[in-house]
């Protein structure tokens, strides 16, 4: 399922249950049309109900895998910028902070890539019963397919994700169709995040030597990402600066802040 997160809990609530009461008024739009003369073998209210509880039930599924989503994209974003763009093992530290040079640059791609990294390690602890194969980034979207539908407890008389339902082709011969509900937990998170960032900073930082002493280097239009009267640099060149975005976890809003030293500005 592709759903849009919203950044409140009410919000969120709200487009739930709007999500469910479409699923009612769809389903009885299916079954007045379907609705012919025909023998089920079980009371069609009754599967109706049962089905309905159903959607229900894999609608609240898909919700919660939402909201895993959210909330592992979230905390990856601030792992990310307090890591630098960077990751264990991949390059040095000094303390809390990954030094920058020419051997450890945050390339875009490298970043994306450090940033599915910490997802897949948030999301993993959430142990849910679906295997997503592969994660990618698109146009800062994250997206994830699952290698299988939702685990919904089988309903007798049902059938598999849904009931046959009798009609009648254009010469009053009955037949049936399947009426089905099988979906799978995909998503597609929007970050509204830049990944791009700290490439720019680097090459910022590296061209223009006003960055080694003050923040006022980030003025104009290309920086507007940055909250510059927040943003500090330190005598031994570490950096703290903090973005617009924040982030919310467990209802409360987070900011974003990239984090990292550098040692020796003639070596970026």
């Amino acid at each position: 399922m592709v759903k849009m997160i919203k950044g409140k809990k009410g919000t969120d609530m709200y487009a739930f249950l709007l999500v469910i009461l479409s699923f009612f008024i769809i389903w009885y739009a299916i079954i007045t049309f379907l609705d012919k003369p025909g023998n089920l073998g079980f009371d069609i209210g009754a599967a109706q109900a049962k089905f309905v509880g159903r959607i229900v039930e894999g609608e609240r599924e898909l919700f919660y895998v939402d909201e895993v989503v959210k909330l592992a994209a979230n905390k990856a974003l601030l792992t990310l910028a307090s890591s630098g763009g960077l990751k264990e093992g991949s390059c040095s530290k000094s303390g809390d902070y990954f030094i920058w040079d020419s051997k450890c640059r945050p390339d875009k791609k490298i970043v994306e890539q450090n940033f599915i990294h910490y997802f897949k390690q948030e999301f993993d602890q959430r142990k849910l019963p679906y295997d997503y194969p592969d994660y990618k980034l698109s146009n800062k979207r994250l997206i994830g397919e699952a290698n299988k539908e939702i685990d919904i407890k089988e309903i007798d008389e049902v059938g598999t994700w849904g009931f046959k339902r009798p009609v009648h082709d254009e010469e009053g011969l009955p037949y049936h169709v399947w009426i089905k509900y099988k979906p799978k937990p995909n998503f597609a998170y929007d970050t509204g995040f830049d990944f791009g960032i700290f490439q720019r900073i680097f090459n910022k930082i590296k061209t223009d030597d006003t960055c080694r002493r003050t923040c006022k280097c980030f003025d104009g239009p290309d920086w507007i990402d940055i909250d510059k009267d927040r943003c500090t640099i330190y005598p031994d060149g570490r950096y703290e600066i903090y973005l617009k975005q924040e982030v919310v976890i467990t209802d409360t809003k987070q900011p974003i802040v990239i984090k990292f030293k550098i040692n020796d500005y003639n070596n970026l």
